[in-house]
């Protein structure tokens, strides 16, 4: 099954990331501590993927604290980036 960033065998469940999901995940992963060869199936891509977004979705909220006081209301409740 082909969606652009990766190839999966169905019948085996290897996965493997094509050229575009190599560039585009390779150095965002690393930032988070997974090497992007170490992922071979899909439940081990969606941990990685998971743990990526975990990371820059608290990133962000970092990125917004304090540029508006409802933004701050809603982020209170967010931990900080580790």
């Amino acid at each position: 099954m082909q969606h652009g960033l990766y190839l999966e065998d169905v019948l085996s469940g290897v996965v493997r990331l094509t050229k575009p999901g190599i560039a585009i995940l390779a150095p965002r992963m690393a930032a988070v501590g997974i090497d992007i060869r170490s992922i071979r199936t899909r439940d081990r891509l969606t941990l990685a993927i998971d743990t990526l977004y975990d990371y820059e979705i608290r990133r962000l909220a970092q990125k917004a604290r304090g540029l508006h006081p409802e933004i701050d209301r809603i982020l209170v409740t967010l931990p900080t980036p580790e």
